[in-house]
């Protein structure tokens, strides 16, 4: 049992964007997998390691991560919203799962597991422009708008006098 387990974490550790950082001033990159690195965001562990995370975060994300970060240290978990470049400079939204450990010199470490949430932000944004566009169409009208789902069936009344 414990070598399929073993199996189990060694495979999420390749496949998955995890990086250890420093707990300090400065939160030094020591370790990230390069498989997961390289195909989202074009870097090589040699390009990232040793340098500070913050160095990728969108400039506009700075300010809430550092509040968010200090509040994660309080309770030792918690996730993050924001946007990480990519080497071909442009940024890509992820949710970052951050855990805080103590290593075996009794030094605060970030465990940072990161998930590209591109295609979640895109379908946010589609929900909101449809809402939007129904939302515009039903202001405009005098009369009654009816919307059915697949089955013919009316989901939403709107009767406006």
């Amino acid at each position: 049992m414990i070598g399929i387990l073993d199996k189990c974490i060694n495979k999420s550790w390749e496949n998955d964007n995890i990086y250890i950082n420093k707990c300090e001033t400065e939160e030094i990159i020591e370790y990230i997998n390069k498989r997961p690195l390289f195909r989202y965001y074009g870097y090589t562990p040699e390009e990232i390691i040793g340098k500070d995370i913050k160095d990728f975060i969108n400039p506009n994300f700075l300010e809430s991560y550092g509040l968010n970060i200090k509040k994660l240290f309080k309770r030792e978990k918690g996730f993050i919203e924001l946007e990480l470049r990519h080497k071909k400079n442009y940024y890509c939204p992820v949710e970052v799962s951050v855990s805080i450990f103590i290593d075996m010199n009794n030094k605060p470490k970030q465990l940072i597991f990161i998930r590209d949430i591109t295609g979640r932000k895109r379908a946010e944004q589609q929900l909101k422009e449809s809402e939007e566009k129904y939302r515009l169409i039903s202001e405009d009208a005098d009369d009654l708008i009816s919307l059915y789902d697949e089955h013919f069936r009316i989901f939403k009344l709107i009767i406006y006098h």
